[in-house]
């Protein structure tokens, strides 16, 4: 049950991904490198849904801050 959630939530990333991402669907721009969802994606698969999801949270409380100008590299550890 936890692989078919898994996939299901990587399937619902990556659907995102090509219908424009936030860029499209929120008309905002990702402050990091990798995207956000890229982030996400990596996360989910490398330490699975519970703990990936989590990280992917704590990562999203800190995109589009509008103070900041430029892209910030912060891949998965």
């Amino acid at each position: 049950m936890a692989a078919f959630l898994k996939r299901f939530v990587i399937r619902r990333i990556r659907r995102y991904q090509a219908n424009g991402g936030g860029t499209e669907q929120f008309r905002v721009s990702c402050n990091f490198r990798p995207t956000c969802s890229e982030y996400a994606t990596q996360a989910i698969e490398r330490y699975g849904l519970w703990r990936g999801g989590w990280l992917t949270l704590k990562r999203l409380r800190r995109c589009n801050i509008r103070d900041q100008v430029g892209h910030i590299d912060d891949p998965l550890l």
